[in-house]
């Protein structure tokens, strides 16, 4: 990993958010304010259409590629309106190439769903989209919020019956723990290839070391209801299984602080990010700490010769989603203010395929820059990122995100 850099290697594998427009409203996702319904007003909404997709991954650039991941970090990649369109250019100028659509399933009809089937099953290329499905007709809708049971299991038949690649994963909250065995029969008859168990994220300990339950709010901040973490310890993202669950949660999310936000334009992430000093890590981050020493061994390095990118829906590159999410998002951590700190510090356009080519970018190391370059830094007042060293050095939450012991795979 020391010696892994972009710019001596060829990107074989990208992650692209297509859209960020979505029908559902799940409550953890980064697309809302605070586990409310309520779209951020600072976020830039947009769809890749077919001419920018050309246009920034031209003929000469998309033969090495291998496999292109479109998933929704803050939408639904099949929101975009030329998504078929896409499909169709990389499959001529990528034969080989792997296509993954990741989707809550719950948007157009079954006749769309229909026609994607048969245009991925076509190719020899073993293709597959993934359904975002978190329980039963009675729970799915708790998490993937306007999600319409009905259509959704329309178009997951739809689908399937084309024999296109199928994959159902699931969620696990202590509203669907119990049904982990149905949603397995399921499955089979709704013709699914796959089915996968995944332990969410967002179920932090608190101060008092319990995890904390999470509550889902309306567009005015009113609470509707508590999603809470599976009662199964072994189902639970932590490191550790406290045994208790703090369910006290505010029953009114004050959203009047959001009246000077416009799209770009975030005030409260705006000041952390002018007053930020690299050496000053806030008390409440002190967790970050037991990362410092961590080897960072990058999820986008596939190989020595070959690597990945994560590109947004509005053209910003980034080495992976789980950088470019957090980036985007309205967090504002230590973590999350120290790579806007070094991303504008090295300049941003830099990074923008709207103004600086793909190729640009990773030939001239622009990523190496600002992501490699603080990899084997000693500590993060140094400029060892640490939303790095958290995401992919040592006992990261990412990589116990799937409960590998509990699936199914059709014969």
């Amino acid at each position: 990993m020391k010696d892994f850099y972009w710019n001596k290697s060829v990107v074989t594998h990208m992650h692209i958010e297509l859209s960020n427009f979505c029908n559902a409203a799940c409550p953890f996702c980064p697309r809302f304010v605070d586990s409310t319904s309520k779209v951020r007003p600072e976020l830039k909404l947009n769809s890749i259409t077919l001419e920018q997709f050309k246009s920034w991954f031209p003929l000469s650039f998309m033969k090495h590629m291998k496999r292109i991941l479109f998933c929704g970090t803050h939408g639904d990649p099949l929101m975009a309106k030329d998504v078929v369109e896409i499909i169709d250019y990389i499959q001529t100028s990528s034969p080989k190439c792997t296509i993954q659509i990741n989707t809550n399933g719950g948007m157009r009809n079954p006749e769309f769903f229909r026609k994607l089937g048969e245009k991925l099953v076509e190719r020899k290329t073993k293709h597959k989209v993934v359904f975002s499905i978190d329980g039963l007709e009675d729970t799915n809708h708790l998490y993937r919020r306007n999600v319409k049971w009905d259509r959704l299991i329309e178009n997951a038949k739809a689908f399937n019956k084309t024999g296109a690649n199928g994959w159902w994963e699931y969620l696990i909250f202590e509203h669907n723990e119990h049904q982990l065995t149905e949603a397995k029969e399921l499955s089979k008859e709704l013709g699914f290839n796959y089915i996968e168990f995944k332990k969410a994220l967002g179920f932090d300990p608190g101060k008092s070391g319990s995890l904390k339950a999470r509550g889902v709010y309306d567009k005015e901040g009113n609470l509707e209801y508590i999603i809470s973490p599976p009662s199964n310890k072994s189902l639970v993202n932590s490191s550790h299984r406290p045994d208790s669950v703090d369910r006290n949660v505010k029953s009114k999310k004050d959203l009047s602080y959001l009246k000077n936000f416009a799209p770009g334009v975030n005030p409260v992430v705006d000041e952390k990010l002018a007053e930020f000093k690299e050496s000053e890590i806030p008390h409440w981050n002190t967790y970050i700490k037991q990362f410092e020493e961590s080897e960072i061994k990058c999820k986008s390095c596939m190989s020595s010769e070959t690597s990945e990118i994560y590109v947004s829906c509005n053209g910003i590159v980034f080495p992976c989603c789980f950088v470019g999410t957090r980036v985007d998002s309205a967090i504002d951590l230590y973590e999350d203010t120290q790579l806007r700190y070094h991303i504008n510090k090295f300049g941003k356009d830099k990074f923008n395929l709207n103004t600086t080519s793909v190729k640009k970018i990773i030939k001239r190391g622009y990523l190496d820059e600002v992501y490699t370059s603080s990899w084997n830094k000693g500590s993060y007042a140094e400029g060892k990122l640490s939303y790095c060293a958290m995401t992919c050095g040592n006992n990261s939450e990412i990589d116990r995100i799937y409960s590998r012991n509990d699936k199914f795979k059709k014969d």
